[in-house]
């Protein structure tokens, strides 16, 4: 009886230190943001998630330099970043990417694709979810390239691609840190579904279980991922066999649904000549335009936001003028 009583006491401690972590940050959340709704992103049964729509979020943030600025984020009702107009009579560029095109970090007339087009010659779209592989960037391509019908497609890589469109690979990475179930290339070319993370429900209704999880996933991703592997042994690791081939098979279905007379133009934002190497090669066979050293541009600790990770201002400045260069 005894045994009971403290198993019962502990248990009631425990679960009052998780309510209180909960409302801790849920807290934090509000005196950041100014609002209790601080996540961008929401689950889909197509994409695994997606940007929410109609979302806007407005607060100070300071870069890995010490710069202080104010973000002002937003979307459109149906989560792009920007969503021009279809009936124009200029050229339409659509940009698809994750994180770095999603680009929480900075204010929207601050993203690189703005600078990109600063003389407002195109009208542009853009669409990037944070934790996206090249898989669900290809889902997003056949969702709105018959709506949108670009004549030019830009679209940007992340080093992560490289786990994130294989499902066992992805795995060894702690999924990323994503707590959403993500979409895979099976073998006969279809979407198939796997349940990231047991706890799913719990932790994407809870802001304390969720930064646990994800730093969870996050570490064992830093012990046993196949960057690590990569980075010890180039392409000559299991690992990138396994990435290569899932990215080209990605980039052949891209290509069946991409008109011939649309443009495609793909960039490397982050990582070294492994991957740069790599995205020259897949891209070029499948018939796109690759623009190579952007990287290594904007590599520097002075163009990293306040995660260290993605850039801030003045990275989105510096990679949208060498996109912009590089087009003309």
């Amino acid at each position: 009886m005894k045994f009971v009583f403290i198993l019962g006491v502990n248990g009631l401690i425990f679960i009052s230190l998780l309510l209180l972590g909960e409302l801790g940050l849920r807290l934090q959340h509000l005196y950041r943001y100014g609002s209790l709704e601080a996540s961008t992103l929401e689950s889909d049964p197509l994409l695994g998630w997606k940007t929410k729509p109609n979302f806007i979020l407005s607060h100070k943030t300071t870069d890995v330099s010490g710069n202080t600025y104010t973000i002002n984020y937003r979307t459109d009702d149906k989560g792009f970043r920007q969503y021009g107009d279809l009936a124009t009579s200029k050229k339409k560029i659509l940009i698809i990417g994750d994180s770095f095109t999603h680009a929480r970090h900075v204010s929207n007339e601050k993203l690189y694709y703005h600078h990109l087009n600063e003389d407002k010659k195109y009208e542009l779209f853009a669409y990037g979810v944070s934790g996206y592989g090249n898989y669900q960037e290809l889902l997003v391509l056949k969702k709105y390239i018959d709506s949108i019908r670009p004549d030019i497609i830009f679209w940007q890589f992340c080093i992560n691609d490289f786990s994130d469109n294989h499902f066992e690979l992805n795995k060894k990475v702690g999924f990323s840190g994503i707590v959403f179930d993500r979409p895979y290339l099976n073998s006969i070319g279809n979407s198939q579904y796997f349940r990231n993370s047991p706890l799913a429900f719990l932790t994407q209704n809870s802001r304390l279980l969720t930064f646990l999880y994800s730093k969870y996933l996050i570490n064992q991703g830093i012990k046993n991922g196949p960057l690590v592997e990569i980075k010890n042994r180039g392409d000559k690791a299991p690992s990138y066999t396994l990435a290569q081939q899932r990215i080209r098979e990605i980039f052949v279905l891209a290509r069946k649904i991409i008109p011939a007379t649309t443009k495609v133009y793909g960039f490397l934002v982050n990582g070294d000549q492994v991957y740069d190497r790599g995205y020259q090669k897949w891209t070029t066979e499948a018939g796109f335009t690759y623009i190579a050293g952007l990287a290594g541009q904007v590599s520097g600790s002075e163009y990293m936001a306040e995660d260290g990770g993605h850039w801030n201002e003045r990275g989105h400045l510096k990679a949208g003028r060498y996109l912009a260069d590089y087009f003309k």
